[in-house]
């Protein structure tokens, strides 16, 4: 089905550990088994000052924990501050999981502080954004065409997901469209 089709490609398309001053300009991720960029930060190991503009996000996984930028939290401390994602378009094609994510890290402080995202996401099986623990985000984004074929029939059907532990979230822009596809919109999906 739809919502099963495995992405063809690598599982990665570009994974980052640790660094600082990190820019990626004007390229293309796209049909990745996990997530396009993966930004995985660990235990004594800095990720400060990560700027991605003008990307251009194809599909990328299926699987609940997967999005097409993916942060991940191994341990306690380790944290990527200060992520600035401008002129972005995260496109989902029908068959991509999330547009962004930190869902499934492992720590209990969140994975990214200090998030700035503008960019257009459509046609996801999931909700585009999930976000858990994330400190200082501000997300100027046009989402639509989501929830494809009513994956999602709770709370979670929405364009938008900040759960627990989260501070000082900001959001902005144009948040509609729901359902993606011939399937009508269940009773609990959000916008």
């Amino acid at each position: 089905s739809k919502t099963t089709t495995k992405n063809i490609g690598p599982a990665n398309g570009v994974v980052i550990f640790a660094g600082e001053a990190i820019n990626i300009d004007n390229s293309y991720t796209g049909a990745c088994n996990s997530s396009g960029i993966l930004l995985s930060s660990m235990s004594g190991q800095i990720m400060a000052g990560v700027e991605i503009s003008n990307h251009f996000f194809d599909p990328c996984g299926v699987k609940e924990q997967d999005a097409c930028l993916k942060f991940e939290n191994r341990d306690a401390d380790g944290i990527c501050s200060g992520v600035t994602v401008t002129g972005a378009v995260f496109k989902g094609q029908t068959n991509g999981w999330r547009a962004i994510s930190d869902w499934g890290s492992t720590a209990t402080y969140g994975s990214v502080t200090n998030l700035l995202v503008s960019g257009v996401m459509t046609e996801f099986v999931g909700n585009p954004v999930e976000l858990y623990n994330v400190n200082r985000a501000n997300l100027d984004i046009v989402a639509a065409s989501y929830n494809f074929e009513n994956y999602y029939t709770g709370d979670y059907a929405c364009a938008v997901h900040v759960a627990v532990g989260s501070v000082g979230v900001l959001v902005t822009g144009q948040l509609g469209g729901g359902v993606y596809g011939e399937t009508a919109a269940g009773a609990n999906n959000r916008c």
